[in-house]
């Protein structure tokens, strides 16, 4: 944490730290050091109800909170979504078009964005069905 804290001093450009930790615990010590100007948590890997005990973490060290976007799977794409709509200090979600067109072929219906914002899926649940296995 402080030589990404040195870093950050250092820098003009916002550090993004935070897709591979799991804990608040994991990530306090780089929060206290200001190590990082935008907090991304991986959902895949946090999870949704530590995410969010996180984003909470983030907000008490005036930190921005960016949902990172790993895997192109479409459940943690949702969440993704669904958690940058739920938190205060998140006004963004990561996109990379790859990630969202393959999540989207495994999807009945698909992810979509206006202009350059995802569209929060509405349906029960995270807002998705997937599509069914060949054969089924």
């Amino acid at each position: 944490p402080l030589a990404h804290a040195a870093l950050a001093r250092e820098l003009s450009v916002p550090i993004a730290l935070g897709e591979s930790y799991r804990t608040r615990h994991e990530m306090l010590p780089f929060f206290r050091a200001g190590a990082l100007g935008v907090y991304q948590p991986d959902l895949g890997r946090c999870g949704i109800t530590e995410g969010l005990r996180l984003a909470a973490l983030a907000a008490d060290h005036g930190v921005p909170v960016v949902p990172h976007v790993t895997i192109a799977f479409g459940p943690q794409l949702a969440a993704a979504i669904h958690f940058a709509a739920a938190v205060d200090n998140c006004s963004l979600a990561e996109y990379n078009p790859q990630v969202l067109a393959v999540a989207n072929r495994f999807l009945v219906s698909p992810i979509s964005m206006d202009g350059s914002r995802y569209i929060v899926p509405s349906a029960s649940g995270l807002g998705i069905n997937l599509t069914p296995p060949p054969g089924d």
